[in-house]
């Protein structure tokens, strides 16, 4: 019944940015930012997808993430999947997070002489989120995420908490994408 209202009241109704659709981007939950969209697709056409802070995210179970991984078989995945055939138990000394985006989240990544979007490492290893730390601890590969999802735009935990707290969906999307205009089409 829910559904169905939210259905009609916003029947027909689209986002635009000067005149253009907007690409509405959404994740589940954010590592308590979501990411600034003209950062993360290296553009200017995304100005309306600015960093946003979302308070309410580390209230999710999806907003930390820890994964142990044997040094062995981590090897071997990014081996595979990066066609590199020197990398070694000894994974820490291979890998770098070279770049961060304003948000946390890991944009460039160094395995042995690869460098990769955080994302693709992300993908390669079944991550949460690009937004991680790497650690040793005991023999294994610790990897902590926050958020889940590639944090860009909306953050589902967070708009249904502020829905929870009484804003309208207009309220919720303008926080999200800004300066955006309501159309009926």
């Amino acid at each position: 019944e829910k559904y169905e209202k939210a259905a009609q009241e916003t029947s027909g109704i689209v986002m635009k940015y000067q005149g253009k659709y907007i690409e509405p981007s959404y994740h589940a939950v954010s590592n308590g930012n979501s990411r600034n969209g003209n950062q993360v697709y290296h553009s200017e056409d995304y100005p309306y997808l600015e960093q946003v802070e979302n308070p309410y995210d580390i209230l999710s179970e999806e907003y930390l993430k820890v994964t142990l991984f044997d040094k062995k078989a981590m090897a071997e995945k990014l081996s595979k999947a990066l066609g590199i055939e020197n990398l070694s138990e000894d994974l820490m000394s291979q890998i770098t997070c070279e770049e961060q985006d304003g948000a946390g989240y890991t944009t460039k990544v160094k395995v042995g002489d690869h460098i990769m979007a955080g994302e693709e490492f992300r993908k390669i290893l079944e991550l949460n989120s690009a937004c991680f730390e790497l650690e040793e601890m005991d023999g294994k590969i610790r990897i902590t995420t926050k958020g889940l999802g590639h944090g860009i735009g909306l953050s589902q935990f967070n708009a249904n908490e502020m829905a929870k707290n009484g804003d309208d969906y207009q309220t919720i999307l303008s926080y999200y994408f800004k300066n955006i205009e309501y159309i009926s089409e």
